[in-house]
C-alpha cells in the first residue's frame, strides 16, 4: 500500500514538476545543430498583438547560413485569423505600442528600451515621415499585413526586406557563427479569438544551407491562466475569466 501511495506521489511530483518547466526547457535542434527557442514579449502585448522572440543558437564549430524561414500554427482557422504584421502596419503598430506603454509610468524606462532593442529598422519604420513615405510606395499592397495563410501563399512573392526591419525572422537570410547566436522578432495580430482558442506554440520551417527543410515545433507560452491577475501576457486578455484582482491596462485597439 506504500509502495503504492508512493508511486502516486512521484507520479502527481512529476506531472507538476513538468507543468512548471521553462518554455525553453526543451531542445528544439535541427539536423544542422541549430537550437532554436521561441519566448512571448510579454512586455510588448495587447490583446490582439502579441510579439515573440526567437533564439537561434549555433551549436556546431561551422558557420552557418539560414536560408529560410516560414512561421504559421499548423490549423486553418488560427492561419485565416493572425496576420504578420507587416510594412507601414509594422510601423505603425511600433509608434502606438510605444505610446501606450509610455503611459504606463513604472514600466516606461523598459518598455521603450525593448522597443528600442527591436533594432534600428523598426525605429526608422515608427518615425512620422517614413511613415509617410512608406505610404507612397507603389507596391503598398504587398506592404499591408497578410494573414499567415495569405503570407505562405505569396511567400516567394514577397519582397521581404523592403517589408521588415533587418532583425525580423522574415528580414532576410542570416548567418549565425559558431558557438554564438542570433536573435529575431516576429509581431503577429490576432482576431476571433473565441474562435481561433488560446494560443501558445508555433511552428517553424527552416531551411539551412547544404540541408532539406524542417519543421519545429515551439512553445513559446504557458498554458492559459484560470483568471486575469495569474495573466504574464495581456495578449488575447480577453479569453481569460473576469476577475476582479485583475489591473491590466484598459487601452484597446
Amino acid at each position: 500500500m506504500k509502495a503504492k501511495s508512493s508511486s502516486i506521489i512521484m507520479t502527481i511530483f512529476a506531472f507538476i514538476l513538468i507543468m512548471n518547466t521553462n518554455v525553453f526547457a526543451k531542445k528544439n535542434i535541427t539536423k544542422s545543430g541549430i537550437e532554436i527557442n521561441a519566448k512571448e514579449n510579454s512586455s510588448l502585448a495587447t490583446n490582439y498583438f502579441g510579439v515573440i522572440d526567437f533564439e537561434f543558437n549555433n551549436t556546431t564549430q561551422d558557420w552557418i547560413r539560414m536560408k529560410q524561414v516560414k512561421a504559421f500554427f499548423n490549423d486553418d482557422k488560427k492561419d485565416r485569423n493572425i496576420n504578420f504584421t507587416s510594412g507601414r502596419d509594422l510601423a505603425i503598430w511600433a509608434q502606438a505600442t510605444e505610446k501606450v506603454k509610455a503611459i504606463e509610468a513604472q514600466k516606461a524606462k523598459i518598455v521603450l528600451g525593448i522597443i528600442a532593442g527591436l533594432g534600428a529598422g523598426i525605429a526608422g519604420l515608427s518615425s512620422d515621415t517614413n511613415i509617410k513615405a512608406l505610404g507612397t510606395i507603389s507596391t503598398i499592397g504587398a506592404l499591408s499585413s497578410l494573414s499567415i495563410m495569405e503570407f505562405n501563399k505569396r511567400y516567394d512573392q514577397v519582397e521581404k526586406a523592403k517589408i521588415f526591419p533587418e532583425n525580423h525572422i522574415f528580414a532576410s537570410e542570416f548567418v549565425i557563427p559558431p558557438g554564438l547566436y542570433v536573435k529575431r522578432f516576429l509581431v503577429l495580430n490576432s482576431r476571433n479569438h473565441k474562435d481561433i482558442g488560446y494560443i501558445n506554440k508555433i511552428f517553424l520551417e527552416v531551411q539551412v544551407e547544404e540541408y532539406e527543410p524542417e519543421t519545429i515545433e515551439l512553445m513559446f507560452r504557458g498554458f492559459k491562466p484560470e483568471k486575469r491577475d495569474d495573466a504574464r501576457s495581456e495578449w488575447q486578455i480577453d479569453l481569460i475569466g473576469e476577475h476582479s484582482g485583475w489591473h491590466g491596462s484598459s487601452v484597446r485597439y
